[in-house]
């Protein structure tokens, strides 16, 4: 009997067992659907057809509220406003509401661009070199080439470019300078780059932070045509694949890659070739399988956005008035930082920094009025959250002061 009574609650414990995998496994179904469901919108709108075939990437979701806004007039040539981005959480939860204007298509005017940099981390690596040339009628016009003064030449570009740090020394100029002079080069021109996301990152992200506006121009990624419509049978696309497969036509001249004037040089007789390869009036769609190579850094920032890069900039500031020693202003400088970090952009590791980074600054400009504000600022933001570690750290500071 009690046999039989186990039996029946094991069978009745997987019935319901399996009702609720059921459940879930339905659950996760409907998710996928609407995620699909999702992406065929976003192909949909990539697909459209337009008077020069430009194909409007949309990174992320308009709110369900906003759903009936008027589209931008994708087949215009403008710098103007692609889309208005909310600027509230309540407006726009995701913050993706404005469109990438990528292009797949070959025209005669454009400007191909290139950059250097000492490393991948657009946030965080600086700009070396920003080179481009203007086309017209197919044919190279005028040249641009300037450099970064306070950027580094890294080990990879000395042993790979002709590069070195005396150039950038001599000739280079302040970044804003840089991205003034590039944007008047570069006017409303369609832009035209291998992996042109890449550089992308980079020159939105510094026009952001030094406060120059937004980067709205058309763009076309040869490294895209090339590796879904152009050579789809390659294994690689990279501009060395194109140099070593077309030694003639992209490696004339035995141009020395990792200088971004020549890459510039190279990068047009890929499109050139391209350009033979699929015909002049070749135009293509864009689908799903292309959105990794998009910029991750939008081409207009909203209110977060602007205050992650306006932080950013802040810290910044602190960090290079402490090492030119001016310790009382780089207190000041990390005490507004922590100020200004409403909203956690910050994790608490780094505020916890920051706040080390006023009150050793303080400590350093003998200032022990400030530095007294700061640790009980520090105390009372993080409190139980201390760990042994931290509150070794502001009691040693504490017994300089003769405070308990």
């Amino acid at each position: 009997m009690i046999m039989t009574i186990l039996v029946c609650v094991f069978l009745i414990c997987a019935i319901f067992g399996g009702i609720d995998s059921y459940q879930k496994d339905k659950e996760l179904r409907e998710k996928k659907k609407t995620e699909n469901q999702e992406i065929d919108e976003i192909l949909k709108l990539m697909s459209e057809p337009t008077e020069r075939n430009i194909q409007q990437i949309m990174i992320g979701r308009h709110p369900s509220e906003n759903n009936n806004r008027k589209a931008p007039d994708i087949s215009a040539k403008s710098i103007g406003p692609i889309e208005e981005v909310d600027n509230t959480a309540d407006n726009d939860s995701d913050y993706y509401t404005h469109m990438e204007p990528a292009a797949f298509c070959f025209v005669d005017n454009y400007t191909v661009i290139d950059i250097e940099t000492e490393g991948f981390n657009f946030k965080q690596d600086k700009i070396v070199e920003l080179s481009a040339v203007r086309v017209r009628d197919n044919k190279i016009i005028d040249r641009f080439q300037v450099f970064n003064k306070d950027s580094k030449v890294t080990d990879f570009l000395l042993e790979n470019s002709p590069l070195t740090q005396t150039v950038i020394d001599e000739q280079g100029i302040e970044i804003t300078e840089m991205l003034k002079q590039f944007l008047d080069f570069l006017g409303d021109d369609d832009m035209v780059g291998h992996n042109i996301g890449f550089d992308l990152n980079f020159i939105r992200y510094n026009l952001h932070y030094y406060d120059l506006g937004d980067l709205r121009n058309y763009y076309i990624d040869t490294m895209l045509i090339g590796k879904y419509f152009a050579q789809p049978n390659w294994h690689h696309h990279k501009v060395d694949n194109y140099i070593s497969r077309y030694p003639a036509k992209v490696g004339d001249g035995n141009l020395q890659q990792h200088t971004a004037i020549n890459d510039v040089m190279i990068e047009k007789r890929i499109y050139d070739l391209q350009r033979e390869t699929l015909g002049e009036d070749w135009t293509g769609t864009a689908d799903a399988s292309m959105l990794w190579s998009l910029p991750k850094h939008r081409i207009q920032l909203t209110e977060e956005g602007l205050k992650e890069v306006k932080l950013n900039r802040m810290k910044d500031k602190a960090d290079h008035l402490q090492n030119e020693k001016k310790y009382a202003e780089a207190g000041d400088a990390f005490t507004e930082l922590f100020y200004e970090n409403k909203g956690d952009v910050f994790s608490d590791k780094e505020i916890k920094w920051i706040y080390k980074g006023a009150i050793n600054n303080y400590e350093k400009a003998k200032d022990p009025e400030s530095m007294i504000m700061a640790i009980q600022q520090y105390e009372n933001a993080f409190g139980y959250f201390m760990t042994q570690a931290d509150h070794n750290w502001v009691n040693r500071r504490k017994e300089k002061l003769g405070i308990e």
